[in-house]
């Protein structure tokens, strides 16, 4: 489903984090999607707007994702679960194809998503590509590459240890307290430079550690607790 795209602004950026999945229903991330990207605040915003788009009696399929389901009519019963999951992701891609056209979908935290969302993301990717935009589907469990050969997937992994201190030694001085902290981030850090960033920012902030000699480079002048 992506296509790169060369400049990504701010504006084009549509960020969802699905970390909280099990305090929601099945689907809210793919209205969430579809709400955001047409910029409309409703759900009875979206059903209006998709109800001057599609044919009525589409209309329940995608109400289930605004967590407020219409009743499905007889058309619509004799259909099969994953005939519904896969006519409710094409018509998701016919209402929000041109809507994505050139943005950065960025998903988050795509472990904790519900069921319903994930088979119709799969159903989504799995679609031929109808409009340019690219995705970033961050997930620290599920395979999404099986879903199509355009998803490319690169692992991530933390740095090794020799690598933080690698890094740390351009950023402290070799004194004994220096580096009795730098084992203390390496130790919490798991490998992620994430977490020893932003604690070098809040024991920066914190006055914690300074620069006080002409090395550039940071003494702890201050007590660091935990």
């Amino acid at each position: 489903v992506a296509v790169a795209i060369e400049d990504v602004s701010a504006d084009k950026i549509l960020y969802f984090d699905a970390a909280d999945s099990h305090l929601r229903y099945g689907g809210w991330l793919i209205y969430e999607i579809m709400r955001r990207s047409l910029n409309l605040e409703t759900s009875e915003e979206l059903l209006a707007l998709v109800s001057t788009r599609l044919d009525p009696q589409w209309l329940p399929l995608i109400s289930v994702l605004t967590g407020q389901p219409r009743k499905v009519d007889n058309s619509l019963s004799d259909l099969t679960p994953e005939l519904r999951i896969s006519k409710t992701a094409e018509l998701v891609a016919d209402i929000i194809g041109q809507s994505l056209r050139d943005k950065l979908l960025v998903l988050d935290n795509l472990e904790s998503l519900d069921s319903l969302s994930v088979s119709i993301l799969r159903s989504l990717i799995a679609r031929p590509n109808t409009a340019q935009f690219l995705a970033i589907l961050i997930d620290n469990e599920t395979r999404w590459d099986d879903a199509s050969p355009a998803v490319v997937a690169l692992p991530l992994a933390g740095l090794s240890e020799s690598e933080q201190r690698e890094w740390l030694s351009t950023v402290f001085v070799r004194g004994k307290r220096e580096l009795d902290l730098e084992n203390h981030l390496i130790n919490v850090s798991s490998g992620n430079p994430l977490i020893i960033e932003e604690t070098l920012q809040y024991l920066i902030k914190s006055c914690s550690v300074a620069k006080v000699s002409d090395l550039k480079l940071y003494d702890v002048v201050a007590g660091v607790g935990d």
